[in-house]
């Protein structure tokens, strides 16, 4: 097959100007066929379609929905009238130098799933951190930027509906004890974890181009489905325990070097266990009873004491609550927030729930617990509590 023959894949949600700077950027350097697998709501579709439509040799497939990336591509694999390699390319992608599907293409061997980038995951599909030991980690194959057979692709469980996609597909490779028909490419990697050290070479990746226009990855039910099987293998299996950050930014912290550690922000990013919930609104999306430790680093006095929407709320109290709510007994959750009567706990201006020594163990300790009186749902006992500079670092454990 010549290279210019090779079918280029891609996966479109609600961002007409990634899809517009992808094919445009493909085009500087090649002529081979783009599909689009579109699944824009109605009123972003026409213009895509229409982005689509003004390049020659580029196909628009659209469904009206959220077809969600897996089963977009699962739809391509099994539809389109593919054969030998295929590239997938996630939309976010900018090419800035030719050559890399020639690259890519002298890696793949014709016997081979593909080739890209690969990390490991564990059999639920979330990657595994340094700080966590698995000793049967899941080699998988990163669908940002792939280059794959066709046919051999359709041997093998198609992707999912799951914020890693190609994990049915790759855990099914890994139990084959067939792990060598997916192979790496080096530069891959630098693309799609915009290495700091390292320039990138051939493409450029915004990385979560499409959550960040749209908002969520949109996979709370394949997420809830996840959490259920989880805490389900767990109780058949070996014990595993779990920690939980709040307002965890980029990287959940795991002060407690828990196996599996998760995060809540503002902002999902399922490939870090991250989850999207605003907590001065929201609970916590997690069940009851789930963690063994929960963490909150310079996030507590964000949330506020009363809000109205419309009606009276206490975030900070109904946060407390929550935190005792997902915690297991005996589990500890770990404060540390710039405190009274430091400077530090007034500077930023978005600190609205100044804690002082005295907060927790008058208001959330089982000796007085007086928040009971604001409606807090749960009981706990201070382990410790003591000064990191200006921060109040508080250790509680659920009883």
């Amino acid at each position: 097959m010549k290279i210019t023959e090779i079918p280029i894949i891609t996966i479109s949600y609600n961002s007409p100007d990634l899809i517009s700077d992808l094919i445009e950027s493909v085009r500087k350097f090649y002529k081979n066929p783009i599909y689009v697998i579109d699944g824009s709501d109605c009123e972003i579709s026409n213009n895509i379609k229409n982005i689509v439509n003004s390049f020659n040799n580029t196909f628009y497939i659209g469904f009206g929905f959220n077809i969600h990336h897996g089963p977009g591509m699962a739809w391509a694999i099994n539809n389109l009238p593919l054969s030998g390699p295929v590239l997938f390319i996630d939309s976010d992608m900018t090419v800035i130098e030719g050559g890399f599907i020639e690259d890519l293409y002298i890696h793949l061997k014709e016997n081979m799933y593909g080739v890209g980038n690969i990390i490991e995951v564990n059999r639920d599909g979330f990657t595994i951190f340094d700080q966590v030991v698995d000793s049967n980690p899941i080699k998988y194959l990163h669908p940002a930027l792939m280059l794959c057979n066709i046919e051999i692709m359709r041997m093998w469980p198609l992707p999912i509906k799951h914020g890693a996609p190609m994990t049915d597909t790759m855990v099914a490779i890994h139990d084959a004890d067939q792990s060598e028909l997916i192979g790496v490419v080096d530069w891959v990697y630098d693309v799609i974890e915009k290495s700091d050290n390292v320039p990138p070479r051939f493409l450029l990746h915004e990385g979560r181009g499409t959550v960040n226009r749209s908002g969520s990855y949109n996979l709370d039910e394949w997420l809830k489905s996840v959490i259920e099987k989880r805490d389900s293998n767990t109780k058949s299996l070996k014990y595993e325990n779990k920690s939980l950050d709040l307002g965890c930014g980029l990287f959940p912290r795991n002060i407690f070097n828990a196996q599996i550690v998760y995060g809540v922000d503002v902002q999902d990013d399922l490939e870090k266990n991250i989850i999207k919930a605003d907590l001065v609104l929201e609970p916590i999306p997690f069940d009851d009873n789930f963690f063994d430790f929960v963490t909150a680093h310079d996030f507590i006095e964000h949330i506020p004491r009363i809000i109205y929407n419309p009606t009276r709320k206490l975030p900070f109290v109904d946060l407390m609550s929550e935190i005792w709510r997902v915690l297991k007994m005996n589990g500890k959750f770990y404060s540390s927030t710039p405190a009274y009567p430091h400077a530090a706990a007034f500077w930023d201006p978005t600190h609205v729930n100044i804690i002082t020594e005295t907060t927790f163990p008058l208001y959330f300790d089982n000796v007085n617990t007086y928040a009971k009186n604001y409606g807090f749902k749960g009981t706990f006992q201070i382990e410790n509590q003591f000064w990191n500079g200006p921060h109040l670092v508080s250790i509680l454990i659920k009883v």
